[in-house]
């Protein structure tokens, strides 16, 4: 990744690792199969290593990596229009990763567990039947983590 330019907005690593846990949703963009650009807003979750998400089993951004699974994640959390700055407020981390489309069943079913601790975390018992009725029409898609920049607006 390049470096930084504005240095005064670099955020700690420690925040930036905090933000990638909270953060509702992000953003990922890849190369389009025809060598355009491709992005798509996603749930995710995120680990301590990798970051998750889930798609069906086919589709535009799954043929996408296939083809390259260079990618680069954007989250982006507390924003506030500053209008009298005209400027912004924000939190922002962008990762760059290789994307694995492969994980096993093991795997799949504890990364659909931590989804739905994350979205309905009052809803785990039926979230579990939620689980085994779409496992066999999941795909999970596992971020592995090259890079980091995060930045802040206070």
């Amino acid at each position: 990744m390049r470096e930084v330019r504005r240095k005064d907005r670099i955020m700690e690593d420690e925040r930036a690792l905090e933000v990638l846990a909270e953060g509702e949703y992000g953003f990922l963009a890849m190369a389009n199969v025809d060598g355009g650009g491709y992005g798509v807003p996603m749930n995710y979750v995120y680990d301590g290593t990798s970051i998750y998400m889930h798609c069906a089993l086919a589709g535009h951004k799954l043929e996408n990596l296939e083809k390259d699974n260079r990618v680069t994640f954007t989250v982006v959390v507390n924003t506030e229009v500053l209008p009298s700055k005209f400027s912004t407020r924000y939190q922002s981390v962008m990762v760059s990763a290789l994307a694995h489309i492969d994980v096993s069943d093991e795997e799949k079913w504890a990364l659909m567990r931590m989804v739905v601790k994350k979205y309905s975390a009052e809803f785990v018992e039926p979230g579990d039947k939620y689980i085994q009725a779409l496992f066999a029409k999941t795909r999970i898609i596992r971020l592995e983590i090259l890079g980091m920049q995060a930045k802040t607006r206070r």
